[in-house]
């Protein structure tokens, strides 16, 4: 039962009152939301949606875009999940990249991509939803996946199969303990896999997609959770970030599983989640290529702050060298991982990507070592790495010994090129209070032994983050570039 539309076909059956979607419209059942999405397949083939073309899905991140995209899957059309805040060019690369034959969404988006357009408010009640084709098989393409990277400036395509689609909400809803009254809380937007995912993860468990009102305060966060009997909840970093700065007396979601990425989140930010937001923290490391690899529960957690956890069952992993051996245990190096329901490589795949399908493996460009236990730590992306002079530092050491400083609040290390001496680390904190660069260096000496040092830490009121919530790089070089001289 790969199709997730045969799943909700499924619990309208067994459990027709069971809630399915929650939001400030009201509540709609299982039964109600089989019928809505089989009509919403009819209507659409009316407007000329065919199984087996992709079609665009324009997403405001609404109840009707979960329907939409759910309709796409019980048709067999494979779905390119698209965002309002990408520009119209963006989006029309995006649907030509996939051949689309049309782009599904709302009528004050119209014009905003070449495909033809279906306007969702036109989309009269279907008069044949008895009459839809037999469901896709498990092979079919379920939707398009796009990496958090670029190569040659343009987002590289992922088709990911219904088979494929089950397989990572089902590893998971597992090891999350999704169950049928769970209530999630969604707040990361359909359009991103992470916030798609997490949707499609509960109502593969038969639980219910709660969607909030607007949400302006940490009190409304807080006060909402409980009104609404919120069970779980998938959140950025960057939302994350938000909950964290505002005061609150005592823990905020109690009682709720919260699963976030562990892209850019320090060690401190874990600690403050268990101690001030709950203390069933998820950390999910996955990727958009191969969805979730491992997750680190609130036990893994208890036992290494740091680890991303375990791989989930059947997936191999290993750290290899430059040659692709793999290494000793707890050795840093390259990941890979492997399963036999990963994808086999990108859409019209292009060379020169860090992230990279190769013999069966699946390199995501990350770097990072594996216990003896299976118990993975990140360390960086590969090419973060610093090469001081034929010696390879990983910045994530560095900052971890600036990051134990009572003083940093958070720190990020990047490779500086300086003259003749080729690369050298340079580190950028954030201060809870005055303490000298020479005070911080000797910090770092006194942990690093003989390990190369930061040319400069540079004290700033705050790192630059990208969308996703990572430390934006570029424009982070831009502000450290004066401190470095000659």
């Amino acid at each position: 039962m790969a199709n997730l539309a045969a799943v909700i076909a499924a619990e309208a059956q067994r459990r027709p009152a069971a809630p399915a979607i929650v939001s400030p419209a009201g509540t709609m059942g299982y039964r109600a939301l089989d019928g809505a999405v089989r009509e919403t397949a009819a209507a659409l083939l009316g407007q000329g949606v065919r199984p087996g073309r992709a079609a665009g899905l324009l997403m405001d991140d609404g109840p009707t875009d979960l329907v939409l995209l759910l309709a796409l899957f019980r048709l067999g059309v494979p779905a390119l999940p698209l965002s309002p805040q990408e520009t119209p060019a963006e989006r029309r690369t995006l649907l030509d990249r996939v051949a689309a034959a049309c782009c599904i969404g709302a009528r004050a988006h119209r014009g905003t991509a070449e495909a033809a357009y279906v306007v969702c408010e036109d989309l009269s009640p279907a008069t044949g939803a008895a009459d839809l084709p037999a469901p896709p098989d498990a092979d079919t393409v379920a939707y398009y996946n796009r990496s958090s990277g670029t190569t040659l400036g343009r987002p590289k395509l992922i088709a990911v199969t219904h088979a494929q689609r089950w397989a990572r909400d089902g590893a998971v809803g597992a090891a999350l303990g999704r169950h049928g009254d769970d209530r999630h809380l969604h707040v990361v937007t359909l359009a991103n896999s992470f916030g798609r995912g997490a949707a499609t993860a509960t109502l593969q468990a038969g639980g219910a997609v709660v969607f909030p009102p607007p949400l302006h305060s940490v009190d409304a966060v807080a006060a909402f959770a409980r009104r609404a009997g919120i069970t779980a909840a998938a959140l950025s970093p960057p939302y994350v970030r938000d909950l964290l700065r505002a005061p609150a007396a005592g823990l905020l979601l109690p009682g709720v599983r919260l699963v976030v990425g562990t892209a850019a989140l320090t060690r401190a930010e874990r600690r403050q989640i268990l101690e001030r937001i709950t203390p069933l923290l998820y950390i999910a490391y996955g990727t958009n290529e191969t969805g979730s690899l491992a997750v680190a529960a609130p036990g893994d957690l208890a036992l290494d702050i740091d680890s991303v956890g375990r791989p989930f069952p059947g997936i191999e992993a290993a750290a290899v060298g430059d040659d692709l051996r793999p290494l000793p245990p707890g050795s840093p190096g390259e990941l890979r991982f492997r399963h036999p329901s990963f994808p086999r490589d990108y859409v019209a795949p292009e060379p020169g990507s860090t992230s990279r399908f190769r013999d069966g493996w699946f390199y995501p460009g990350d770097a990072g070592s594996i216990d003896g236990e299976g118990r993975i730590t990140l360390l960086g992306r590969v090419d973060d790495v610093i090469n001081v002079g034929g010696r390879k530092v990983h910045p994530s050491a560095i900052e971890s010994w600036l990051a134990a400083h009572p003083a940093v609040v958070e720190a990020t290390v990047m490779a500086a090129r300086t003259g003749r001496q080729g690369q050298q680390p340079v580190a950028a904190v954030v201060l809870r209070m005055p303490v000298t660069e020479d005070t911080l260096m000797a910090f770092c000496r006194a942990r690093g032994g003989s390990l190369p040092m930061p040319r400069r830490i540079v004290a700033l009121p705050a790192l630059p983050r990208n969308a996703a919530g990572k430390v934006d790089r570029p424009a982070l070089a831009a502000l450290l570039a004066p401190h470095l001289g000659g």
